[in-house]
């Protein structure tokens, strides 16, 4: 008989403050992490408070295009938010070379390169704070000096609400502009997600954005930066904390006149490009990072901009739609997977093999898996050993869930998050997927097994829960 349509993992959010923007990144991990659980964000905004609001936000669901993941609620009703690309102002941004710009985590590569582009666009007096309130890049600062600028390096923690009420205070009589950049990564899928990592990454980035921002709201100021990330635009899997961390900047930048967040793409080398793009594999995967001079003119243009929220991303979209079969078919990319042309439905492979005679469909599931799992760990398919556990060649848990996503759009089914582990080599891999659609229609790849379903909702639930707690 036919499946039963699962059921949707629907997430409702009422406020247009920190906590509900925060769900938004969570949310946008977890259409990388679980496609399967076709995940649902219902934003309410600043709807009623009352239940009527409620069921009209679950009626949005009825009949609903699977491909629509985001609905938020505004004075006009209901709308799907989509990600298009704007042309930045090419004007240079106004700044007072005798006033004084404070930049937390400032003494870091990517703080570094920012004090750089400032100096370069006029200014001459900056502090740069930090937890340690030590340089690594002493050579870098001394060329800012001897173009002019005078530099301290102090020492700041930006989670200590009386401490950046003081240095603020300290700076206040010439402050002109704040660039908030600190942040930490805990990299987890959402499974292996706990309080203690969460609370890691959402105090730096959060915390301390709501504390420069209370400090300073009575100044008045010429900038308010806050650095984002395009994990918050973009999601992705193994960082739901941290986008969820960069998602909430923009309800405070919205909520201030004139602030803005730029969520930024890769530095390669530099800040969390060190970190999540260690193997330099962002590129293949349509995240091309920045070079510095590329990042100068792009943050000119956001200190310019009249946006209060900016994505500053090189996006690749055929090479992003490539690694991101599956997120990519989403509504709210529809305006970006336009440049890489007509999008196909999927199960391209799962057409192949039917197509082949049964001695050699084997053969072909094989060579495709093959193709996948080599691309996700960047090696020759020749060189890949289809009998070789894929832990043992350096697959981990976020390459599984690439691998996973890849194989559902090439085969056209649903496969659990679980795939990789439970299948750990390239040839068992092919061997299920082969009994997967072996006298099965096609069928889209956006039902979850009941028993991984389950699973999900649990840890889903309880990531809510840490989440709530500490925000």
């Amino acid at each position: 008989g036919e499946r039963a349509t699962p059921p949707r993992l629907v997430t409702l959010t009422r406020g247009d403050d920190p906590t509900a923007a925060a769900w938004v990144g969570l949310h946008r991990c977890l259409t990388h992490e679980h496609p399967e659980a076709r995940p649902l964000l219902l934003a309410l905004g600043t709807a009623p408070d009352d239940a009527a609001a409620v069921v009209d936000a679950i009626a949005q669901t009825a009949d609903l295009d699977p491909r629509v993941d985001e609905l938020r609620h505004g004075p006009d009703g209901w709308r799907r938010p989509r990600l298009v690309r704007v042309e930045g102002p090419t004007e240079a941004p106004a700044i007072d070379p005798e006033g004084i710009w404070l930049l937390t985590g400032g003494t870091g590569g990517l703080g570094r390169l920012t004090a750089r582009w400032l100096v370069e666009l006029g200014a001459r007096h900056l502090v740069l704070a930090s937890r340690r309130g030590a340089v690594d890049g002493e050579a870098e600062i001394g060329a800012l000096r001897a173009r002019g600028a005078t530099v301290e390096v102090t020492a700041l923690d930006v989670t200590d609400r009386a401490a950046v009420e003081t240095l603020v205070g300290r700076l206040a009589p010439r402050l002109v502009g704040v660039l908030h950049l600190a942040g930490v990564v805990q990299d987890a899928v959402l499974r292996n997600q706990s309080a203690e990592r969460l609370a890691a990454v959402l105090a730096p980035k959060l915390d301390g954005a709501r504390h420069l921002d209370a400090a300073t709201r009575a100044l008045d100021l010429d900038h308010f930066v806050l650095y984002g990330s395009a994990s918050a635009l973009l999601g992705a899997p193994g960082l739901a904390g941290y986008a969820a961390a960069n998602a909430a900047l923009d309800a405070i930048a919205a909520r201030r006149p004139g602030a803005r967040v730029i969520h930024w793409g890769l530095f390669s080398g530099v800040g969390m490009g060190r970190i999540t793009d260690a193997d330099g594999a962002g590129a293949e995967r349509g995240l091309r990072p920045f070079a510095p001079d590329e990042g100068a003119r792009v943050f000119a243009a956001a200190l310019a901009s009249d946006r209060s929220i900016v994505g500053a991303v090189p996006l690749d979209v055929p090479r992003w739609l490539a690694a991101n079969p599956l997120v990519g078919r989403l509504d709210r990319f529809a305006a970006l997977c336009a440049e890489a042309g007509p999008a196909t439905d999927g199960g391209d492979t799962r057409r192949l093999i039917a197509a082949a005679p049964p001695a050699d469909r084997a053969r072909v599931a094989t060579g495709a898996v093959r193709q996948i799992v080599a691309a996700v760990l960047r090696m020759d398919p020749a060189a890949l050993d289809v009998e070789r556990p894929l832990q043992d060649l350096g697959l981990d848990s976020v390459m599984g869930l690439e691998v996973r996503n890849r194989l559902a759009a090439a085969f056209g089914c649903a496969l659990p998050a679980t795939l990789v582990w439970t299948h750990p080599t390239t040839a068992a891999l092919a061997a299920h997927l082969l009994d997967e659609i072996a006298g099965e229609p096609d069928a889209a790849p956006d039902a979850a097994p009941d028993g991984d379903r389950d699973d999900l909702l649990d840890a889903f639930d309880a990531a809510l829960d840490d989440i709530d707690d500490l925000l």
